[in-house]
Protein backbone atom coordinates (compact mmCIF):
# COMPACT_ATOMS: atom_id res chain seq x y z
CA UNK A 1 0.00 0.00 0.00
CA UNK A 2 0.99 3.33 -0.94
CA UNK A 3 1.94 5.50 1.68
CA UNK A 4 -0.69 8.76 1.89
CA UNK A 5 1.06 12.03 0.84
CA UNK A 6 1.22 14.65 3.57
CA UNK A 7 0.20 17.61 2.61
CA UNK A 8 3.04 21.31 2.11
CA UNK A 9 2.75 24.19 4.01
CA UNK A 10 4.34 27.17 1.99
CA UNK A 11 5.10 29.80 5.15
CA UNK A 12 7.49 32.06 6.50
CA UNK A 13 8.40 31.93 10.62
CA UNK A 14 8.24 35.15 11.79
CA UNK A 15 9.18 35.95 15.63
CA UNK A 16 7.22 38.96 17.36
CA UNK A 17 7.51 37.91 21.06
CA UNK A 18 11.05 37.31 21.66
CA UNK A 19 10.85 41.27 20.50
CA UNK A 20 8.23 42.35 22.98
CA UNK A 21 10.65 43.01 25.86
CA UNK A 22 13.01 45.07 23.92
CA UNK A 23 16.71 43.50 23.85
CA UNK A 24 18.97 45.84 22.06
CA UNK A 25 21.72 44.46 20.18
CA UNK A 26 23.79 44.07 23.23
CA UNK A 27 21.44 42.03 25.04
CA UNK A 28 21.02 45.19 27.28
CA UNK A 29 17.18 45.99 27.96
CA UNK A 30 16.01 48.86 26.47
CA UNK A 31 13.39 51.02 28.10
CA UNK A 32 9.95 50.36 26.89
CA UNK A 33 8.36 52.62 24.26
CA UNK A 34 4.81 53.37 24.34
CA UNK A 35 2.18 53.55 21.22
CA UNK A 36 4.41 52.75 18.10
CA UNK A 37 4.39 55.73 16.07
CA UNK A 38 2.80 55.27 12.91
CA UNK A 39 4.72 54.68 9.69
CA UNK A 40 5.95 56.05 6.71
CA UNK A 41 3.99 55.45 3.61
CA UNK A 42 6.59 56.22 1.43
CA UNK A 43 7.44 52.63 -0.58
CA UNK A 44 10.21 50.87 -0.10
CA UNK A 45 12.16 49.66 -3.49
CA UNK A 46 10.05 46.55 -5.52
CA UNK A 47 6.95 47.19 -2.90
CA UNK A 48 3.82 47.89 -4.93
CA UNK A 49 0.78 49.15 -4.40
CA UNK A 50 -2.17 46.01 -5.36
CA UNK A 51 -5.44 48.16 -4.86
CA UNK A 52 -6.15 51.27 -2.86
CA UNK A 53 -9.19 53.63 -2.06
CA UNK A 54 -7.89 57.38 -2.16
CA UNK A 55 -10.34 59.90 -1.28
CA UNK A 56 -9.15 62.63 -3.35
CA UNK A 57 -11.88 63.73 -5.37
CA UNK A 58 -15.32 65.30 -3.84
CA UNK A 59 -18.21 63.49 -3.73
CA UNK A 60 -16.23 60.01 -5.00
CA UNK A 61 -17.21 57.72 -2.27
CA UNK A 62 -15.62 54.86 -4.07
CA UNK A 63 -17.83 52.20 -3.30
CA UNK A 64 -17.92 52.79 0.58
CA UNK A 65 -20.88 53.22 2.36
CA UNK A 66 -21.28 54.40 6.17
CA UNK A 67 -23.50 52.81 8.54
CA UNK A 68 -26.03 54.54 10.93
CA UNK A 69 -23.71 55.41 13.68
CA UNK A 70 -21.56 57.75 11.44
CA UNK A 71 -23.03 61.25 11.35
CA UNK A 72 -22.09 63.91 8.71
CA UNK A 73 -20.49 61.63 6.11
CA UNK A 74 -19.05 62.90 3.41
CA UNK A 75 -16.45 62.98 1.09
CA UNK A 76 -14.38 66.59 0.40
CA UNK A 77 -11.21 68.04 1.59
CA UNK A 78 -9.00 65.24 0.15
CA UNK A 79 -11.04 62.60 2.82
CA UNK A 80 -13.89 60.91 3.53
CA UNK A 81 -14.93 61.99 6.79
CA UNK A 82 -17.60 61.60 9.93
CA UNK A 83 -18.45 62.05 12.95
CA UNK A 84 -18.89 58.81 15.44
CA UNK A 85 -22.90 59.35 16.40
CA UNK A 86 -23.12 55.59 18.23
CA UNK A 87 -20.99 53.09 19.51
CA UNK A 88 -20.54 51.13 16.44
CA UNK A 89 -19.69 53.68 13.17
CA UNK A 90 -18.54 51.31 10.49
CA UNK A 91 -17.63 52.13 6.50
CA UNK A 92 -18.16 49.08 4.53
CA UNK A 93 -15.99 48.51 1.48
CA UNK A 94 -16.49 48.02 -1.96
CA UNK A 95 -16.00 43.90 -3.14
CA UNK A 96 -12.78 43.11 -4.79
CA UNK A 97 -9.87 40.46 -5.40
CA UNK A 98 -6.46 40.56 -4.33
CA UNK A 99 -4.87 36.78 -3.69
CA UNK A 100 -3.29 36.99 -0.64
CA UNK A 101 0.36 36.54 0.43
CA UNK A 102 2.22 36.70 3.80
CA UNK A 103 4.44 39.65 1.87
CA UNK A 104 1.53 42.11 2.14
CA UNK A 105 -0.23 44.93 4.56
CA UNK A 106 -2.51 47.46 4.79
CA UNK A 107 -2.22 50.86 4.70
CA UNK A 108 -4.54 53.47 6.24
CA UNK A 109 -3.58 57.67 6.16
CA UNK A 110 -6.39 58.66 9.41
CA UNK A 111 -6.88 62.22 11.26
CA UNK A 112 -8.94 61.80 13.96
CA UNK A 113 -9.98 64.07 17.26
CA UNK A 114 -10.25 60.87 19.37
CA UNK A 115 -7.60 58.72 20.88
CA UNK A 116 -9.90 55.22 20.89
CA UNK A 117 -9.28 52.62 18.69
CA UNK A 118 -10.39 52.20 15.37
CA UNK A 119 -10.32 48.26 13.34
CA UNK A 120 -9.62 47.02 10.29
CA UNK A 121 -11.51 43.33 9.07
CA UNK A 122 -11.04 41.39 6.07
CA UNK A 123 -12.74 38.97 4.54
CA UNK A 124 -12.27 36.29 2.20
CA UNK A 125 -16.41 35.36 1.61
CA UNK A 126 -19.71 36.72 2.30
CA UNK A 127 -21.25 34.16 3.77
CA UNK A 128 -22.59 34.25 6.68
CA UNK A 129 -24.31 36.07 9.62
CA UNK A 130 -21.59 39.15 9.09
CA UNK A 131 -21.37 39.36 5.43
CA UNK A 132 -17.67 37.40 6.45
CA UNK A 133 -16.78 39.10 8.59
CA UNK A 134 -14.94 38.19 11.99
CA UNK A 135 -13.11 39.09 15.03
CA UNK A 136 -10.97 36.70 13.88
CA UNK A 137 -9.99 38.31 11.03
CA UNK A 138 -9.40 41.51 12.43
CA UNK A 139 -6.77 44.46 13.04
CA UNK A 140 -6.99 46.40 15.74
CA UNK A 141 -4.56 49.78 16.29
CA UNK A 142 -4.70 53.33 18.65
CA UNK A 143 -5.47 56.64 16.92
CA UNK A 144 -3.71 59.43 17.96
CA UNK A 145 -5.78 62.59 18.56
CA UNK A 146 -4.09 65.77 17.72
CA UNK A 147 -6.35 66.10 14.56
CA UNK A 148 -3.26 65.18 11.86
CA UNK A 149 -2.87 62.17 9.31
CA UNK A 150 -1.22 59.80 10.52
CA UNK A 151 0.03 56.11 8.34
CA UNK A 152 -1.26 53.50 10.22
CA UNK A 153 0.49 50.24 8.99
CA UNK A 154 -0.62 46.54 9.63
CA UNK A 155 0.69 42.88 8.76
CA UNK A 156 -2.27 40.79 9.04
CA UNK A 157 -0.33 37.37 7.60
CA UNK A 158 -3.57 36.65 5.87
CA UNK A 159 -2.34 34.46 3.13
CA UNK A 160 -3.85 30.78 4.60
CA UNK A 161 -7.56 32.03 3.49
CA UNK A 162 -6.09 32.48 0.02
CA UNK A 163 -7.58 36.02 -1.41
CA UNK A 164 -8.74 39.14 0.08
CA UNK A 165 -12.24 40.52 -1.21
CA UNK A 166 -13.74 43.26 1.32
CA UNK A 167 -12.67 45.42 4.15
CA UNK A 168 -14.68 46.91 6.83
CA UNK A 169 -13.03 50.02 8.66
CA UNK A 170 -14.80 51.05 11.94
CA UNK A 171 -13.08 54.40 13.12
CA UNK A 172 -13.09 55.60 17.03
CA UNK A 173 -16.75 55.65 18.63
CA UNK A 174 -15.86 58.93 19.69
CA UNK A 175 -14.58 62.33 17.66
CA UNK A 176 -14.40 63.03 14.24
CA UNK A 177 -12.67 61.50 11.38
CA UNK A 178 -11.02 61.65 8.14
CA UNK A 179 -9.68 59.03 5.92
CA UNK A 180 -7.34 59.49 2.99
CA UNK A 181 -6.50 56.45 1.80
CA UNK A 182 -6.51 52.72 2.41
CA UNK A 183 -4.30 50.38 0.16
CA UNK A 184 -2.54 46.96 0.10
CA UNK A 185 0.96 46.94 -0.54
CA UNK A 186 3.22 44.02 -1.09
CA UNK A 187 7.09 43.49 -0.91
CA UNK A 188 9.16 41.13 -2.80
CA UNK A 189 9.13 37.36 -2.21
CA UNK A 190 12.62 36.47 -0.82
CA UNK A 191 14.57 33.28 -1.79
CA UNK A 192 12.96 30.12 -0.10
CA UNK A 193 15.00 28.07 1.92
CA UNK A 194 15.74 24.17 2.44
CA UNK A 195 16.16 24.90 5.87
CA UNK A 196 14.47 23.34 9.06
CA UNK A 197 17.31 25.02 11.79
CA UNK A 198 19.52 28.02 11.32
CA UNK A 199 22.61 28.66 13.02
CA UNK A 200 23.89 32.00 12.87
CA UNK A 201 27.71 32.00 11.70
CA UNK A 202 28.65 34.08 8.74
CA UNK A 203 25.76 35.70 7.76
CA UNK A 204 21.47 35.88 9.07
CA UNK A 205 20.73 33.10 6.63
CA UNK A 206 18.10 34.72 5.04
CA UNK A 207 16.24 36.71 8.26
CA UNK A 208 15.49 39.70 7.86
CA UNK A 209 13.78 42.73 9.81
CA UNK A 210 9.67 43.38 8.88
CA UNK A 211 8.76 45.54 10.68
CA UNK A 212 9.57 48.09 13.66
CA UNK A 213 13.09 46.34 14.28
CA UNK A 214 16.79 47.50 12.92
CA UNK A 215 18.20 45.46 10.56
CA UNK A 216 19.65 42.27 12.40
CA UNK A 217 23.26 41.54 12.51
CA UNK A 218 24.90 38.28 13.60
CA UNK A 219 27.72 38.54 16.43
CA UNK A 220 29.07 35.74 18.99
CA UNK A 221 26.77 33.45 16.64
CA UNK A 222 23.41 35.25 17.49
CA UNK A 223 21.05 36.66 15.35
CA UNK A 224 20.74 40.18 17.20
CA UNK A 225 18.36 43.19 16.49
CA UNK A 226 16.67 45.93 18.54
CA UNK A 227 12.96 46.57 19.14
CA UNK A 228 11.93 49.89 17.73
CA UNK A 229 7.82 49.75 18.68
CA UNK A 230 5.81 47.62 20.25
CA UNK A 231 5.03 44.89 17.14
CA UNK A 232 8.18 44.21 16.21
CA UNK A 233 8.61 41.48 13.51
CA UNK A 234 11.29 39.35 11.90
CA UNK A 235 11.23 37.17 8.96
CA UNK A 236 12.47 34.07 8.21
CA UNK A 237 13.17 33.21 4.43
CA UNK A 238 10.22 31.43 2.75
CA UNK A 239 9.74 27.54 3.87
CA UNK A 240 7.65 24.58 2.80
CA UNK A 241 6.56 22.00 5.58
CA UNK A 242 4.70 19.00 5.79
CA UNK A 243 1.77 20.39 7.61
CA UNK A 244 1.04 16.70 9.25
CA UNK A 245 1.67 15.87 11.91
CA UNK A 246 1.46 18.88 13.99
CA UNK A 247 5.00 21.12 13.70
CA UNK A 248 6.61 22.55 16.62
CA UNK A 249 8.56 25.53 16.58
CA UNK A 250 11.32 26.49 18.94
CA UNK A 251 14.47 28.87 19.51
Amino acid sequence: MKAKPRALLSTCIFLVACFSTGLAANGQPQEQPGPAAPTSAAAAAGERVLVEWRFDQPGQWLGWTPNSHVSEAAVDDGALRGKAAGLDPILLGPVFDVPASPNQFVEIDLRTTSAGYAQLFWTHTLAGKYGGFSEKRCEAFSCRDDGRVHTYRMFPFWHAVGKIIRFRFDPPNAGEFALSAIRIVERPAPQASAERQWTFGDDTAGWRAWDQVTTPAVNDATLQASSEGTKPILMSPPISVASTPPVVISS
